[in-house]
């Protein structure tokens, strides 16, 4: 998918559809179809081909453009949002008001305040990765709500208890 990001290529889109728009209709009315089920029927019947066909322009060069895979590379690896985060001292990685806990273990080569790449893959999966190399430990859409709920009353904000106040309070009318 190739997203219209200039105001140019957004007219180059709204001009296709309009064309196709355009043809459409006069097509419906040549033909006499009234009916969405007829409309249906002649969108099946090849009229897209037929138009493309009308329009096409021939490429300036035949030469296929398409780069093979690697052997073992992995398009799930490629097709994917990239995100550098840092690690803190706590083993924690920030990321869209989550917090993504790396489990210690004895081949882990990242450490506190090192840059590691965060992917979000297209299934919503996260995967951390350091120097090239991808963390054992991969993060599910579940997983990452049922981790945020059961450590919701471990964030000191939830630890706050209005009680205190008024013990401080009383203690410094005491000591008054």
């Amino acid at each position: 998918m190739i997203k219209a990001y200039s105001p140019q290529a957004k007219g180059r889109v709204e001009r296709n559809h309009g064309v196709y728009q355009d043809r459409f209709v006069k097509e419906l009315r040549l033909k006499g179809i009234k009916t969405i089920d007829e409309a249906n029927k002649l969108l099946q019947s090849r009229f897209i081909d037929n138009l493309n066909k009308k329009f096409m322009k021939e490429p300036a060069s035949t030469e296929d453009a398409h780069i093979a895979l690697i052997p073992g590379q992995n398009l799930d690896d490629i097709m994917c949002w990239e995100y550098t985060r840092t690690v803190h001292n706590d083993w924690v990685v920030r990321f869209e008001n989550q917090f993504l806990q790396i489990q210690k273990t004895r081949d882990i080569s990242v450490r506190p305040k090192q840059k590691v790449i965060l992917k979000r893959h297209l299934n919503g999966k996260i995967t951390l990765w350091y120097k090239e190399v991808k963390e054992t430990r991969e993060y599910s859409q579940q997983e990452r709500s049922k981790n945020s709920r059961e450590n919701k009353s471990k964030s000191p904000w939830s630890q706050f208890n209005p009680g205190w106040l008024k013990q401080s309070k009383e203690h410094l009318d005491a000591t008054t």
